[in-house]
């Protein structure tokens, strides 16, 4: 995957290592953005969310 976003949906059984990888790339390419948590949502799936921004 070239590039995600904040709510990026993964599924399969490498869910957890795909949003992980991602979320890692999106750290070092989004200037402003300093953390990030990859969240199981309720249909099983890994959802990728940007928690804290530079002010």
């Amino acid at each position: 995957m070239a590039s995600a976003y904040d709510g990026q949906v993964y599924s399969g059984p490498d869910a957890e290592w795909d949003c992980a990888r991602q979320l890692e790339k999106d750290l070092v390419s989004t200037h402003d953005l300093m953390s990030g948590t990859c969240d199981r949502d309720s249909n099983g799936n890994v959802v990728e969310h940007y928690r804290q921004w530079r002010r």
